[in-house]
C-alpha cells in the first residue's frame, strides 16, 4: 500500500466506533497486539513509520535498518516466536541443514516469519487496518468538551508523497535536441484522528544511545516531535573525528569501513554518522597504506577497528569484522587491506555464552541455549524474583554459569586474557620508553578479566548482577591475536589529538541511568591510533517524540536518558492514570513470549475498559450472589484493583531504583511469563461471562482449538489452564503459553526430533563442538608404547618392555595459503616431547598435524605435515557417545557418559575410530574426548598398530595445561 493509500485508510471512519484502537508500530509488538486486539472485539489501526513491517527484523532492502546481513538471533526459533505460530521450514529462506543454521535464524528469515504471521492473522481481517509510511508526531488525550469527560486519544501522524514533473531543456539549433528531465519533489501531508485507545508499540530499541561527549548528526534520529519542552538542546559537537563513526545500529558489513583511497573524504562536525569515510584531520596517514602501490594484503598495515561497549552486539560484531576480513572473505576490507584487528573497549565482563551449551537432561548433549537457561525450575508456577541485585540468587546464577561452561573453558580464558594483557603491558612499557605510551596502562594495576576465572576482582563479586553475552568464536580470534581487550573502561569520545578517552569503570556505583552524565574527572586517553570506532552503547525509546510531555509522559515519570527503565508501568504495560493506553515491548530480555503476554494484557485492559458498562465491570466477580444482593462487591473489587496497581507501580519504581543494575529491569523470564499468566487469568475469570472473547483467546474457548486437556489441569477453577505442562525441568516456551494442548506437544515433539536430528546424529555438528573445544588449547601430555606380548617387537625395545613419551601438545587455528585449499582455515596440532630411551638418554620427538573440518562428510580430517606443509590424509574420525560394545568392553577413558563432576558440571566423552595403512602396517586408531561443560577436560588417543614391521600399542593421555605462560605460542 502507497503512503497516500495507507494514510487515506488509516484516516477513514474518524467519527469513532467506540472500539478504534491506533497500534503504533508494525514491528512484532505492534503485530501480536493487533492480534489480540482483534480478538477481543477490538479494531486496529497500525500506523508504522517505515514502508514494510518487521520492526527491528525489517527486510534487507530498507533503509536505516538496524541489522546486519549475517546477523542470527542469539535464542533459538522455539523461543522467537509466538505461541500459536510456530515455525515451520517454509519460513527459512533457503534452509541449511546444519545445526547453527537450523536453530538461529537470520534477520531476514525472521522478517519472513513476521509476514507469514500478519499474513495469518492480520492482512485477511476486515476489522485490521495498516497505514506503511505513517510517522506519528503527537499523541495526546482527547476531551469533550461538552461533557470534560476523555473520550479518547488524537494522533496526528504524517506521511510523505513524491510528485514527478516533467522538465524541457532547449538547446541551439547546432546543437543536440531538446531532452526532457524529470524532477521530484516531496510532498509531506499531515493526518489526524481520534481513536478510543492507543498501544504504543515502537520498540525498546528504537534510537542509537550515544556517549554524553559524543555529538552526531543521526539521519534516524525522530525526537523533538512530542511536545517534550524539558528536552534540554543537544551540547556543541566536539572537533570532528579523525576515523570512521557509527553506532551498532548503523553497522551492516566490514565493507562499511574501507574502500579505495580514492573515495575518503574529509569529515565535517555533523558527518560523524553517516556511511562517509574520514581521514585523520591531522593528515597523520602513517598507519595508512596505499593500496595503489602496495595490492598486495601481505603488505598492507593492519586496521584497528575499537568497538566500545559489553552489549551483546559488541561481541557479534567483533566477530563479524574478523570474519568478514580473513583471507577467505571477499570484503572490501580484505580487498584493500590487511585484515583488520579489532580493540574491544568494554566497561565490564559479561560471561560470553555459546549458542550451544551443554544438556544434561537430553541424550545429545548440547541443545541451543536458551533450551537450557529457561528449564522450569520445579513444579507448578514460578515466583517472579523481581530484584535482580540478591546476593545469594547472583551467587547462584555464578554457579551454574561455572557448571555450564566447565572449569576447563574458564581456565583457558583466564590464560588466554592474561597472555594478552602480559603483551600489551611489554609493549606500553617499550612505547612509554620513548613517550607516546597509553595513559590508561597506569591508571589501572589490575584490569577487569573474564568472570569465574579466578581472576580476581569486581568480575568474581558473587554480590554483583550477573551480566551474559552470546556469541560463538569471540574466544577464538582472541586466541589468535585479532581482538585486543582493554577492559574497564567507558567510551567518552576523543580530544582534538583524535585519540580516544576512556572513563573507568565501577559496577557497584554506576547505573544504565547516570553512567552517561557521570561527572568523573578520572579520565585517560587511548594513544594506540584507531581507523574506526563502532559504538555498541545501546539504545533509548523514542516515545517522547509523539506521547505528550504534559499530559503522558509527567504521569510515566518518563527519564529520556535512562536506557534502563525509561518508564514506570505496571506490569511494563499501562498507568492506573492513563485509561485506554497501552505500552507493549517497553522490554528488554528474551522477548517474543513477555511480548506476547504483554500484548494480551493491553488487549484486555482495553476490551474491558472499552466494551463494559462501568458499572458491569466488577459484578462480574461476584460467582454465587445476584447483582441486587446489595453488597458492595464492585466497591470493593474497585479497591483491589487500585492497591494492586499502587504496589505494582511501587516494585516497578524499585527495579528501576536497583544500585548496581541488573543486566535487565525484569531477567527472571519463567517468573515474568508466569506472573503475567496469572494477572491475565484473574481478568478472565472475572469478567468471562460478559466478554467471552477475553476469557476465550488465554482458555480453551477459541475457534480454532480442539483438544481435551484434562490431563494437563487438574483444578481448573482454582488455577490457570496455562502453562501447559508445568513440571520440572520442561523448556518453557512461547507455544506453552495458549491453551491449544495438541500444538504445544507438536512443537514439543518437533524440538525433541530436530534436538535428535541435527544436534546428535549429524556428524557435522558434533566436530564442530570437538573442534571448538581444541582451539587455543596447550595440553600437557604422557604416551606410552607397549610392544604386543608374544609378537615381534616392532618398537625397538625388549620383549614385553615398554617406552614412554612425555611433553606438550598445543592446537592453534591458522589460515594460510599453503594448504591444498587456499585459504582454508585448520587446527595446527605441535607435539613437543622427550622420549626416554632404555639407555636413559632422552630423544627430543616432534611431529605436527592438521585438523580440518569436512564439511562433507562431517569428520574431523587429520593430515599428515611433511616440511612443514599438509601432506596426506591420515585419518577421518567421526565422534559419537562413548558406549561400551564387544569390541571396546574397556572405555579409553573410564568415565560414564553424561554425568556430572563433584562441582555440578556436566561430563560427557565423546569417541571416534578410524584407520589407516601405512605401507604394510594398519594403524587402528581410537580417539575419546571428556567434556567438562564446554571445554575438553581430557583427551586420549590409542593406537593399536600391527604389520610386518611394526606391532605394539600406543596410549597417548592430554590433560589441560591451564598456567598463562601456556598461551605464549599465540
Amino acid at each position: 500500500m502507497s503512503a497516500a493509500a495507507a494514510a487515506a485508510a488509516a484516516a477513514a471512519g474518524s467519527s469513532s466506533s467506540g472500539r478504534d484502537i491506533c497500534v503504533i508500530g508494525a514491528g512484532a509488538a505492534g503485530l501480536v497486539t493487533a492480534r489480540h486486539l482483534l480478538r477481543c472485539g477490538l479494531r486496529p489501526t497500525i500506523l508504522e513509520a517505515a514502508p514494510d513491517l518487521g520492526g527491528l527484523w525489517s527486510s534487507p532492502n530498507r533503509p536505516n535498518k538496524k541489522t546486519w546481513k549475517s546477523l542470527r538471533t542469539n535464542l533459538s526459533r522455539y523461543t522467537c516466536c509466538f505461541s500459536e505460530h510456530p515455525w515451520s521450514n517454509n519460513h527459512m529462506d533457503n534452509l541449511e541443514q546444519d545445526a547453527r543454521s537450523f536453530f538461529f535464524p537470520t534477520a531476514w528469515q525472521m522478517h519472513q516469519y513476521l509476514s507469514s504471521y500478519a499474513q495469518q492473522f492480520l492482512y485477511s481481517h476486515e476489522d485490521c487496518t495498516f497505514g506503511f509510511g505513517c510517522q506519528v508526531t503527537k499523541v495526546r488525550p482527547h476531551t469533550n468538551n461538552n461533557k470534560n469527560k476523555d473520550q479518547g486519544y488524537s494522533v496526528e501522524w504524517t506521511t510523505t508523497t513524491t510528485t514527478s514533473t516533467p522538465t524541457t531543456t532547449t538547446t541551439k539549433a547546432d546543437e543536440s535536441p531538446s531532452t526532457t528531465q524529470t524532477q521530484s519533489e516531496q510532498i509531506q501531508h499531515h493526518h489526524q484522528r481520534i481513536f478510543d485507545g492507543v498501544v504504543v508499540a515502537s520498540g525498546f530499541f528504537a534510537q542509537a544511545a550515544w556517549p554524553s561527549g559524543v555529538v552526531v548528526d543521526d539521519p534516524t534520529n525522530t525526537r523533538g516531535g512530542g511536545g517534550n519542552s524539558n528536552t534540554p538542546p543537544p551540547p556543541p559537537p566536539p572537533p570532528p573525528p579523525p576515523f570512521f563513526l557509527l553506532h551498532s545500529s548503523q553497522y551492516q558489513s566490514a565493507d562499511q569501513l574501507w574502500f579505495p583511497p580514492q573515495t575518503f573524504v574529509k569529515a565535517t562536525a555533523t558527518a560523524t554518522a553517516t556511511a562517509t569515510p574520514v581521514l585523520d584531520n591531522n593528515n597523520n596517514n602513517n598507519n595508512r597504506h596505499n593500496d595503489q602501490d602496495n595490492p598486495d594484503p601481505k603488505n598492507a598495515t593492519p586496521k584497528t577497528v575499537a568497538i566500545c561497549g559489553s552489549s551483546f552486539s559488541a561481541f557479534e560484531i567483533a566477530v563479524d569484522l574478523c570474519k568478514s576480513s580473513s583471507a577467505s572473505s571477499s570484503s572490501l576490507l580484505q580487498t584493500y587491506d590487511a585484515p583488520c584487528r579489532v580493540l574491544h573497549i568494554l566497561p565490564q565482563w559479561p560471561w560470553i555464552l555459546p549458542r550451544f551449551v551443554p544438556d544434561a537432561t537430553r541424550r545429545h548433549g548440547w541443545s541451543p541455549i536458551d533450551l537450557v537457561l529457561y528449564q522450569r525450575p520445579h513444579d507448578g508456577f514460578k515466583l517472579e524474583q523481581v530484584l535482580g541485585n540478591d546476593p545469594d540468587a547472583n551467587a547462584q546464577k555464578r554457579d551454574f554459569l561455572s557448571q555450564l561452561l566447565g572449569r576447563p573453558q574458564l581456565e583457558k580464558q583466564q590464560g588466554i586474557f592474561q597472555h594478552q594483557q602480559q603483551q600489551q603491558q611489554q609493549q606500553d612499557q617499550q612505547q612509554q620508553e620513548h613517550g607516546d605510551g597509553d595513559s590508561s596502562s597506569n591508571q589501572k594495576d589490575h584490569r577487569p578479566s573474564p568472570p569465574g576465572g579466578g581472576g580476581g576482582g569486581n568480575e568474581d563479586d558473587t554480590t554483583l548482577p550477573v551480566f551474559c553475552s552470546i556469541t560463538d568464536e569471540y574466544w577464538d580470534w582472541v586466541s589468535r591475536g585479532r581482538i585486543q581487550i582493554e577492559s574497564g573502561y567507558y567510551w567518552k569520545g576523543w580530544n582534538e589529538e583524535g585519540q580516544l578517552l576512556l572513563e573507568p569503570f565501577e559496577p557497584a556505583q554506576t547505573t544504565k541511568s547516570t553512567h552517561e552524565n557521570n561527572t568523573s574527572t578520572t579520565t585517560t586517553t587511548l594513544t594506540r591510533p584507531v581507523n574506526a570506532v563502532i559504538a555498541a552503547t545501546g539504545y533509548h525509546t523514542t516515545v517522547d517524540a509523539f506521547l505528550d510531555h504534559d499530559t503522558i509522559l509527567s504521569k510515566l515519570q518518563f527519564q529520556p536518558h535512562n536506557q534502563f527503565m525509561p518508564l514506570v508501568l505496571c506490569h511494563d504495560v499501562y498507568h492506573p492514570e492513563l485509561p485506554r493506553l497501552a505500552l507493549v515491548g517497553m522490554y528488554r530480555g528474551p522477548y517474543f513470549g513477555v511480548l506476547e503476554l504483554q500484548a494480551r494484557l493491553a488487549a484486555a485492559q482495553l476490551a474491558i475498559q472499552l466494551l463494559l458498562p462501568p458499572k458491569q465491570k466488577n459484578k462480574e466477580n461476584d460467582d454465587d450472589s445476584n447483582p441486587n444482593d446489595g453488597d458492595n462487591d464492585d466497591d470493593d473489587d474497585d479497591d483491589d484493583d487500585d492497591d494492586n496497581d499502587a504496589k505494582e507501580l511501587q516494585t516497578a519504581q524499585l527495579i528501576r531504583d536497583q544500585v548496581p543494575q541488573p543486566q535487565f529491569p525484569r531477567g527472571d523470564l519463567i517468573g515474568r511469563m508466569d506472573a503475567l499468566t496469572t494477572k491475565l487469568y484473574q481478568l478472565g475469570r472475572r469478567y468471562q461471562h460478559v466478554l467471552p472473547n477475553l476469557h476465550g483467546f488465554f482458555n480453551n474457548d477459541d475457534d480454532n482449538n480442539n483438544n481435551n486437556h484434562n490431563d494437563h489441569n487438574t483444578d481448573k477453577d482454582n488455577e490457570p489452564l496455562v502453562p501447559l505442562f508445568r513440571t520440572k525441568g520442561t523448556v518453557v516456551l512461547p507455544a506453552l503459553y495458549q491453551p491449544n494442548v495438541t500444538l504445544a506437544q507438536s512443537v514439543l515433539d518437533d524440538l525433541e526430533r530436530n534436538l535428535e536430528q541435527k544436534c546428535r546424529n549429524d556428524p557435522r555438528f558434533i566436530t564442530s563442538m570437538v573442534w571448538t573445544a581444541l582451539v587455543g588449547t596447550v595440553w600437557n601430555f604422557e604416551r606410552s608404547l607397549t610392544p604386543v606380548v608374544g609378537s615381534r617387537d616392532g618398537t625397538g625395545l625388549p620383549m614385553g618392555s615398554s617406552q614412554s613419551v612425555s611433553g606438550t601438545i598445543r592446537f592453534s587455528l591458522q589460515q594460510d595459503n599453503h594448504t591444498v585449499n587456499p585459504n582454508e582455515v585448520y587446527l595446527l596440532y605441535r607435539e613437543d616431547g622427550v622420549m626416554s630411551l632404555p639407555s636413559g638418554k632422552p630423544m627430543s620427538v616432534f611431529r605436527e598435524y592438521h585438523y580440518v573440518q569436512n564439511t562433507q562428510s562431517g569428520a574431523l580430517d587429520l593430515y599428515f605435515v611433511e616440511q612443514g606443509k599438509r601432506a596426506h590424509l591420515f585419518l577421518s574420525l567421526v565422534f559419537e557417545p562413548q558406549v561400551p560394545s564387544p569390541e571396546s568392553p574397556t572405555p579409553l577413558l573410564h568415565q560414564n557418559n553424561n554425568h556430572h563432576n563433584t562441582n555440578g558440571s556436566m561430563v560427557q566423552v565423546w569417541t571416534a575410530r578410524s584407520n589407516h595403512l601405512c605401507v604394510k602396517d594398519m594403524y587402528n586408531a581410537h580417539f575419546a574426548m571428556e567434556f567438562n561443560g564446554l571445554a575438553a577436560q581430557r583427551l586420549a588417543m590409542e593406537y593399536t598398530v600391527q604389520g610386518p614391521a611394526k606391532d605394539y600399542i600406543s596410549k597417548t593421555i592430554l590433560t589441560p595445561a591451564s598456567s598463562s605462560s601456556s598461551f605464549s605460542h599465540i
